[in-house]
């Protein structure tokens, strides 16, 4: 039965029991208790350093290139990477490169 997909109507038969159940104060608290206090990681913690494909300094030669009119494209191939890349790089917006 590995892999098999269940059909709607077998999935409702197995939801329907757990919908409009009371849940304690006690339960609603440990809910919120779990999900509260989580740290958010920091974009500096989600892109170290050795996850960035490029520096600081090669980030800064790529957005004065896009100033001198470099289109993404070019600049994609200059650097040998996506067109994706590139843009985040520019524009700071990627997580890699949000505080370069």
């Amino acid at each position: 039965m590995l892999g098999r997909k269940q059909s709607p109507e077998t999935i409702e038969k197995r939801i329907a029991p757990l919908r409009g159940r009371p849940l304690s104060e006690a339960h609603k608290k440990a809910l919120g208790d779990s999900k509260r206090g989580r740290p958010r990681p920091d974009v500096k913690d989600w892109a170290p350093a050795k996850f960035c494909r490029f520096d600081g300094a090669t980030v800064a030669s790529i957005r004065t290139d896009r100033k001198n009119g470099l289109t993404y494209r070019a600049i994609a191939e200059k650097y040998s990477c996506s067109i994706s890349t590139a843009h985040f790089a520019v524009n700071g917006t990627g997580i890699y490169y949000a505080n370069i």
